[in-house]
């Protein structure tokens, strides 16, 4: 759903970093845990993807892109470093990445479960990054959502957003022009959804988002990640004005049964208090079919060139 002022943008890192004190595993043996993660039982399901997500940060400090080869689903999308990324344009610039971490940690991760097959995790992430010789900015929030495919975890979809205070040189704005828009029923159904949103946001209808948003619903932004109360009293509080917006670009991917992402691209312009919304964003919304309805579970938007 359509989420309180975005003022940072994303960062500049890799897909993945990686938690300090996890030993770099091989690119066959990370791939053995993905499936011994991913054969454990339902209630285990947080603590699996938790440390698959370790594994992968491990895995993209060592520019090790076997190990996504392996991990990721053929159809992840993802933004990365400003670009809206498939499986093999992601494992190559992790491979090929000029990039260098010397030092990073994972702080607070989170879990949804989207559906048996499907689960979100969110997290803060710090780092000592250096692309060409500029710091990238740290720290930021980022979003991963895995997969079941034959029995293992798989990476279907990934984004990140710095945070307001993060410190560095060099940012990413997102590059739209990857969306390639979809037409078929489900996206139409999310799109509505997401209009409806935005128009609920304009108007300040904040009941419109208790009725659509799922209880267990996550935002992130770059203040944190808020679960669906503590957004709706953010937005409640903004006290924005927004002279116009338009969506376009809408792109639907089904990630699991009645879990669907939908990407687009938003452009708007108007003000959050004395703050200037930026022009132009890439939204990001993950929605689940509850019967004959879908609900918003996740949302999170990139500032857009």
């Amino acid at each position: 759903m359509r989420k309180l002022l975005i003022l940072a943008i994303l960062s500049f890192a890799l897909f993945f970093t990686a938690c300090p004190e996890q030993p770099g595993p091989s690119s066959t043996g990370a791939a053995n845990d993905a499936n011994n993660a991913a054969s454990q039982p339902a209630e285990d399901a947080s603590a699996a993807v938790i440390e698959l997500e370790k594994k992968a940060y491990e895995a993209s400090k060592n520019k090790d892109g076997k190990f996504f080869e392996e991990m990721l689903a053929d159809d992840f999308t993802g933004v990365v470093g400003g670009n809206i990324d498939d499986k093999a344009a992601l494992v190559k610039r992790i491979a090929e990445s000029p990039c260098e971490m010397k030092s990073y940690e994972i702080i607070d991760p989170r879990t949804v479960k989207l559906s048996e097959n499907a689960m979100l995790v969110t997290h803060k992430v710090s780092f000592d990054y250096t692309c060409e010789g500029k710091k990238v900015k740290s720290p930021e929030y980022t979003a991963t959502v895995y997969v079941k495919e034959g029995g293992a975890w798989k990476g279907a979809y990934h984004q990140s957003v710095s945070a307001a205070n993060a410190e560095g040189d060099v940012g990413t704005v997102a590059d739209t022009s990857g969306l390639k828009g979809t037409d078929d029923q489900a996206t139409q159904a999310l799109a509505e959804l997401e209009e409806s949103a935005w128009n609920a946001w304009v108007s300040g209808e904040m009941k419109w988002f208790e009725e659509n948003m799922a209880g267990n619903a996550l935002l992130v932004n770059p203040s944190g990640i808020s679960n669906r109360d503590e957004a709706i009293k953010a937005m409640s509080d903004a006290n924005c004005e927004v002279d116009q917006y338009q969506l376009r670009g809408f792109t639907g991917t089904k990630l699991a049964e009645n879990v669907m992402l939908l990407m687009y691209r938003g452009e708007q312009s108007g003000k959050c208090g004395d703050a200037e919304l930026p022009s132009a964003v890439l939204g990001s919304t993950i929605a689940i079919k509850e019967g004959e309805k879908w609900k918003g579970i996740f949302h999170m938007e990139t500032p857009a060139k």
